[in-house]
């Protein structure tokens, strides 16, 4: 899971870096990794891992725990909702993914569906399309990382000559589109 630090979230980081050991400021990257036992999680700057030798992708940099991915952390969230729910049908498409992204969104409107259908958009939000990620970002609960997912891709060059002209006319975009001109 990333995280970008905002001035807002600042206070939540009172671990340094788990490899640097640099404290963390507004505007680092930050990945969190999740132990396996779910028992804690360490946060470490997203290119730290680049820089060590000694980092293993397996493990907790900090404690040498093996850990779980964000995408892996929120699947087994999700089946602890849906397992508590095991005769509600809804619950079991969601957790199977036998929804599209509109079903979900409409299900999230229903406070008993709101946290799985959640959870779910976001362990997927990386497999989504740009036009998908544009819906999401009407949403407040994912506009943040919807944004910044189209951002990154816009930067590393990973969007089609049309997704590039979808987004050409969108304020937030064009700091990202100018710079990926100058680049490529």
């Amino acid at each position: 899971m990333f995280s970008f630090i905002t001035p807002k979230s600042l206070g939540t980081f009172k671990d340094p870096c788990g490899i640097c050991y640099d404290n963390f400021k507004v505007g680092d990257v930050v990945r969190h990794h999740i132990s396996s036992n779910l028992d804690h999680m360490h946060p470490i700057h997203v290119e730290c891992p680049n820089m060590s030798g000694l980092y293993s992708n397996a493990q907790c940099p900090t404690c040498r725990s093996p850990y779980l991915s964000a995408r892996e952390q929120k699947e087994v969230d999700l089946k602890k909702i849906c397992d508590k729910n095991p005769s509600d049908v809804n619950f079991s498409k969601i957790n199977k993914g036998e929804f599209g992204l509109s079903e979900l969104l409409e299900l999230r409107k229903n406070e008993i569906y709101k946290e799985a259908a959640t959870l779910y958009i976001n362990s997927r939000l990386n497999d989504y399309p740009v036009s998908f990620l544009q819906q999401l970002r009407e949403e407040p609960d994912f506009k943040s990382d919807a944004t910044q997912l189209i951002r990154n891709r816009i930067s590393q060059g990973m969007l089609s000559y049309g997704e590039l002209q979808d987004l050409r006319g969108i304020p937030d975009f064009q700091q990202e589109m100018r710079d990926s001109t100058r680049i490529g």
